[in-house]
């Protein structure tokens, strides 16, 4: 048994997918995948496992695109900014973060920028997470980031979560553990 969900438009469309998913968990399926179209290549990751998994489970394969390497922000309100963080990622570096392996590219203070900046601003602005294994690095979850290419022969792995201000839904409801 699958369930599917479907995009065509302008937005991000990891979230969308993320969060139709995520509606269909309740009939309890034991994986999760979504296909993505990244510069005309189409682009599949699969993860056995709760829809959160794909999402924070980051697995960057060697030689093959990501699913995260476009650049984007992880709250769905992609075109406005507020004064203070409404979330916050903590992301624990599995392995060690290199710029062979595909470690993470930051844009600083993007968080301040409403929509995407210019391709000048990218390139001078841009710098990438290079990290040793068991490092936590924090970033405004509203900062533009993006997975680089493994040019490796190993897997690089990554867990992002995110902390969140009361105001939105926790990706986890501590319900369901009590």
């Amino acid at each position: 048994m699958c369930g599917i969900v479907g995009y065509i438009g302008n937005q991000k469309v990891v979230p969308i997918l993320l969060s139709g998913l995520k509606r269909l968990e309740y009939r309890g399926y034991d994986s999760a995948g979504i296909a993505v179209r990244v510069d005309g290549k189409i682009i599949i990751e699969k993860q056995v496992g709760k829809i959160i998994n794909l999402q924070n489970a980051i697995i960057n394969k060697p030689n093959e695109e990501h699913h995260q390497s476009s650049w984007h922000r992880d709250l769905p309100y992609q075109d406005w900014i507020i004064s203070k963080p409404l979330a916050v990622n903590a992301f624990y570096c599995m392995s060690d973060f290199t710029s062979q392996n595909g470690a993470t590219f930051l844009l600083p203070f993007s968080q301040k920028i409403e929509k995407f900046p210019s391709k000048r601003y990218v390139e001078e602005n841009q710098i990438q997470m290079i990290a040793p294994k068991g490092s936590v690095v924090l970033f405004d979850s509203m900062v533009f980031h993006r997975a680089s290419f493994n040019s490796t022969s190993n897997v690089r792995y990554g867990i992002n979560n995110m902390f969140v201000v009361p105001i939105l839904k926790q990706q986890i409801s501590k319900k369901q553990y009590r």
